[in-house]
Order: C-alpha cells, then structure tokens, then sequence
C-alpha cells in the first residue's frame, strides 16, 4: 500500500506543490520551526519515493531514466543541504553547502513530467530544435559578424556597448530582439552632424531589419511549424482516412446502379 503510493503521481504532485509553499515562505525570509520541520518533511517524502522506485525499477532502471535522474540528483542534493536547512551550521562554515542549499528550488521542476502530454511536448520540441538548427547557426553567423563589424568600429566611440567582443555580441543581441534598439544609435549619435549621424542610424536599421525582423521571424516560423508538426500529421492522416471513406462510398454506389 505504501509502495503504491510513492508510485502515484497525484499524491506526489501535492508533496511537490506542499513543498513550494514552503520554500515560497523560506525565500520570503520567515522564520520558523515548523517551515524547516516541513521541508524536511517533504525532503523524507522524495528520498522514500527514490528508494521505491529503486526497488521497483531496479538501481539501473531507475537511473537510466532521465528525469529519474533529474530526481535522484535533486533529492542527494537536498540530503547534503540539510544541515544548512535546519540551521545547523553558521552561513560562515557552509561553504558549498549554501549553494546546494539554493539548488533546493529547483525541486518545482520534479512537477514537470508528471503534466499530461508532456513527452509529446518534449518530443515535438526536440524535432523543432533540429529542424531549426541549420537557421540557428546562420543566425549566430550573422550575429557574431554584426558584432565585430561593431565592434571595430564603435568601439572607442560606446566602449559601453562595444568595448570587446563579448560586449559587442551581447549589445547586438539585444539589438536584433528589438528591446530598446534606438537607445545604443542615440548614444553613439549624441554630438554627431550629418551624415555621419544618418550613416550610423541606417546602419543599424539594416541589423535590425534583418537580424530581429528576417531572421527572428524565420527562427519562430520555422520552430513552431516543427512544434505543431504532429497535429498537422494526425489531421493529414485523418484527411487520408475521409476520402478513403469517400471513395468507398462511390464505390458501392456504381456497384449498386
């Protein structure tokens, strides 16, 4: 009976959902025995539910699953987080163990396979991710090479934006996702008389045209024509299996005249 409850989905949802509240409440800074006691509690919950799962799946079973693993790491973790959880330990003597402690919050992730559908979605998102990946390296061409063009040449002028090429690529980027994007011209522009100032602006229009405009658009076409590629097959083949039905249909009909 206890063993089937650790194997039931539902019962391990409310754990997980009881188990955020918790770290909500800690993160919000309160401080009290019974919200460490529940975390600790909810701690116990998913290191029993590691150990029947080891016992029904089997120790190779049980770790050659992904999210099993996810799962497992996750609860070692919380383990050797405990004595910083219960206050055991001064902030000064935990070293590393502060930082496994933060790791504590990525417990709300165990929640997502356990959604309906949700391999289908992982499934459809990995196809999506190969299906774009040729287009995602032009674009990270494009972009690498927008960044050193402006690099080499603004970078005296907006060392803020352009300084090296970790700075460059990162101000392209957000240039190329349209956030702000007049901001960075405007800078480099201030004090500037024409033309150089409308060389600069029309410059950076045609990075934005055709990173965050032609490229952006065709990334998320592309992406989300291979997410939905799956119901576009199950209408085809619905589509398929109607005008096999038609078909038959007129085929009686000549039968019967």
């Amino acid at each position: 009976m206890i063993t089937n409850l650790f194997l039931n989905d539902r019962f391990i949802l409310t754990v997980i959902f009881f188990n955020c509240i918790v770290l909500f409440l800690e993160e919000m800074g309160l401080q009290h025995p019974f919200i460490w006691t529940a975390d600790v509690v909810c701690l116990v919950l998913f290191t029993i539910e590691m150990v029947v799962k080891h016992r029904a799946y089997g120790v190779r079973g049980y770790w050659s699953n992904g999210w099993n693993r996810m799962d497992g790491i996750l609860v070692l973790v919380g383990l050797i987080s405990i004595p910083g959880t219960m206050g055991l330990l001064p902030t000064s003597q935990l070293g590393v163990l502060v930082v496994f402690r933060a790791l504590r919050v990525f417990r709300f992730f165990k929640v997502v396979h356990l959604f309906p559908n949700f391999s289908v979605i992982m499934r459809n998102f990995s196809k999506a991710l190969c299906d774009s990946s040729s287009l995602f390296a032009g674009y990270m061409v494009v972009l690498f090479l927008s960044a050193m063009v402006s690099c080499e040449l603004f970078g005296q002028r907006a060392p803020e934006y352009f300084a090296d090429p970790l700075v460059s690529i990162a101000s392209t980027f957000r240039l190329f996702t349209i956030e702000g994007w007049y901001e960075i011209p405007d800078a480099l522009c201030e004090g500037l008389e024409r033309p150089y100032s409308t060389l600069i602006y029309l410059y950076f229009i045609s990075m934005l045209v055709l990173g965050g405009i032609i490229f952006m658009s065709l990334l998320n076409s592309v992406f989300v024509d291979a997410m939905v590629s799956d119901n576009n097959d199950e209408v085809l083949r619905k589509l398929e299996q109607i005008e096999k039905k038609l078909d038959d249909l007129e085929r009686q009909q000549r039968n019967v005249q």
